[in-house]
């Protein structure tokens, strides 16, 4: 791509894939040492990312692993995390808040008998730039602040300069070491992996910048 363009134009992975089994919401991306084997049933969710001149798309797909019809409370949450980015992409539009979209999401997730999963939020993605200050929340928090959405807002970031990468991309050990280091300084943020209880079932949905994880209500 872009081969009779003068400049230089930067690409490649804007986010490492992640592979999220059952109660694990995302951000699971596992070494080459991780010896976990999918089973019958798993609820799978692989996401990944990459970016050209540093605006980042980011999609995921989830899989449950059998065969034939999904029935029950997985079906549920497929259904609501489908609906639900549908539903969110026709709100974000000039005049409309980050408010309405949450309101919304809320009432798919109670239609489908399921919950948001708090601390999940959409953000608002720049030029190189992954983690933007304007975002969606899943559950309401008086700490994020009210936006409305304006006219071409996009929601979109020596080896990674910027965007995030995995453990796993450091080939020597003692690269790996060094990363405690670096968070416990600061100068790199940690991704946390985020999991549910044991038993719930979620789904990762990401469609121009939107995510969310489901679960299904107790």
């Amino acid at each position: 791509m872009y081969k009779n363009v003068k400049r230089k134009i930067e690409r490649g992975v804007a986010f490492p894939t992640c592979v999220s089994v059952n109660n694990t919401v995302g951000h699971f991306s596992p070494l080459a040492s991780d010896e976990s084997v999918l089973r019958h049933a798993d609820m799978v969710k692989i996401d990944v990312g990459c970016h050209i001149d540093g605006f980042i798309a980011i999609v995921a797909h989830t899989h449950v692993i059998q065969e034939g019809p999904i029935t029950g409370k997985a079906a549920d949450v497929i259904a609501a995390a489908n609906t639900a980015p549908e539903v969110a992409l026709r709100l974000l539009r000039p005049g409309k808040k980050n408010k309405d979209v949450m309101e919304a999401l809320q009432k798919i997730a109670a239609a489908y008998d399921c919950r948001l999963v708090e601390g999940v939020l959409s953000h608002q993605l720049k030029q190189f730039v992954i983690d933007g200050n304007k975002v969606i929340l899943n559950v309401s928090n008086p700490e994020v602040d009210e936006v409305e959405f304006e006219e071409n807002v996009v929601e979109i970031n020596q080896k990674f300069p910027i965007v995030p990468f995995s453990a796993r991309a450091l080939e020597e050990k003692k690269a790996r070491l060094g990363l405690v280091e670096c968070v416990n300084h600061e100068l790199l943020q940690p991704y946390p992996v985020l999991h549910e209880k044991p038993g719930n079932l979620l789904i990762i949905s990401f469609q121009l910048g939107l995510c969310g994880g489901l679960g299904r209500a107790d």
